[in-house]
């Protein structure tokens, strides 16, 4: 493990990478209380030397306590990187993740460019859940629009509506496929009179 101290002023705070819905009071103090006993904070150190930060709790814990320098455990990568490590932080340790912590994680994902066509196992990875807590995700999730720019291709095309391709997404292992779709459920039969 690269550990090393950085200035708090150093480290890229990016709300993007807060997958919390509310942070816990209770856990900042107690790690600042414990600050000696914890594991040093996470950052990713990109190729521009930003230091993006994913361990919040742990960071607030040293900023509680005066701290200045912050110790961190350095991994290069990218802000994508940080992304899907903020995305399935603290499933197996750290402060318990709460449903609504697991769907802005969710949702985080399903909004960053690129990743709405990301099959449900695929972004379930990313976000250490359950493919079928991504689909219920998905299903009520509303995609922020894109602003579309017209174009002259655009402005000649013909006015009848063309039926919606059905959209592919992308599959662990990087291949394009049509989402399955469960068939739906069958209306229960009314019971003939004689039976």
């Amino acid at each position: 493990m690269n550990v090393q101290h950085f200035p708090i002023g150093d480290l890229t705070i990016d709300p993007r990478l807060q997958m919390r819905v509310e942070m816990s009071e209770e856990a900042i103090v107690d790690y600042a209380e414990n600050v000696g006993k914890l594991p040093p904070c996470r950052v990713f150190l990109d190729d521009d030397g930003k230091l993006w930060l994913t361990t919040w709790h742990r960071f607030y814990a040293h900023e509680r306590t005066g701290a200045t320098v912050v110790p961190c455990e350095v991994i290069r990568g990218t802000f994508i990187d940080a992304l899907h490590d903020a995305a399935g932080a603290n499933a197996e340790h750290g402060v318990r993740r709460t449903p609504a912590d697991k769907r802005k994680a969710v949702e985080t994902i399903l909004g960053t460019n690129g990743y709405h066509e990301m099959s449900d196992g695929a972004i379930a990875d990313i976000c250490k859940v359950a493919h079928s807590f991504v689909k219920r995700v998905r299903d009520t999730y509303k995609k922020p629009s894109t602003r579309h720019e017209s174009s002259s291709e655009n402005s000649e095309q013909s006015t009848e509506e063309q039926p919606a391709e059905e959209p592919k997404r992308t599959g662990r292992d990087g291949k394009k496929r049509k989402p399955r779709h469960q068939a739906p459920k069958a209306e229960p039969k009314e019971l003939c009179p004689r039976c």
